[in-house]
């Protein structure tokens, strides 16, 4: 259903490889490519998990494609079961280091042979940057379906207007194609936003090929800086600068409908 490709599992466990936990944690908060997408997926579900949480002694969240973990730390402390599963069992095995470090605890889940998920019951579902990658996205969206609870949640966030031909992605979208799977699988959708045009800037002059060192050593410092700005400045930043420059990720809010 969604079993990676090997282009997948070479890219990432190089990315991630086996890490000191202090050292994951403060990779994750110092990037940019984490935190452009963190920021934007807690935009619309910390709101969510804060009203659930008054409502409920346990929240249980899962982060599908956790990578560095950086959504999962950055969650409430309070009545919150954090679950977390990448296709990199070395990053996994980090992250829950690093959330011990942290006082926090990460619960695994489990595929079954069909790929799907295990525990199920989940109150919010959070996809981001991993249905671009798997062979069948409808088959993971229906395993998402199924290991929600009546009324929960699900966050699927994909790049979109891509600046350059990424081998690992086996598919583009736009919200009118995401929205039309939503609905095929039966998810009611919430809300949609198209975000983040820093991205698309960087990349644009990332991907010359011509860079000088100091070119470059002044965009990795910009990236930084970019990653510990709060998202409110990030975004007036872009209004205010890159008006003419593309929207890089699209994030798309639904829930299940109550049994």
């Amino acid at each position: 259903m969604n079993t990676p490709t090997q282009a997948n599992l070479d890219y990432y466990n190089n990315l991630y490889g086996h890490r000191n936990p202090l050292l994951h944690w403060f990779h994750g908060r110092i990037s940019f490519d984490q935190q452009s997408k963190t920021k934007l997926n807690r935009m619309l579900l910390i709101p969510i998990i804060k009203k659930l949480i008054k409502n409920q002694d346990s929240v249980r969240v899962l982060d599908y494609g956790c990578g560095w973990g950086t959504f999962l730390l950055s969650l409430p402390r309070k009545n919150i079961q954090a679950y977390g599963f990448d296709i990199v069992e070395n990053t996994i095995k980090t992250l829950e280091k690093t959330m011990r470090m942290r006082g926090r605890k990460l619960h695994r889940i489990e595929l079954n042979k069909g790929n799907e998920i295990n525990p199920q019951g989940f109150d919010v579902i959070l996809c981001s940057h991993v249905l671009e990658h798997v062979e069948s996205d409808l088959a993971l969206l229906q395993s998402f379906k199924a290991a929600l609870r009546s009324g929960g949640y699900l966050l699927i966030n994909v790049p979109i207007n891509e600046v350059w031909d990424d081998p690992k992605h086996v598919r583009h979208y736009d919200a009118k194609i995401l929205a039309e799977k939503m609905n095929q699988i039966g998810m009611n959708v919430i809300t949609s936003t198209e975000e983040d045009r820093w991205t698309g800037f960087l990349l644009q002059h990332e991907t010359t090929g011509n860079l000088g060192r100091l070119t470059a050593i002044s965009l990795r410092a910009f990236r930084a800086l970019l990653a510990v700005m709060p998202l409110f400045l990030v975004r007036w930043s872009e209004k205010l600068l890159l008006k003419s420059t593309p929207t890089q990720q699209l994030l798309m809010l639904a829930s299940k409908a109550d049994d």
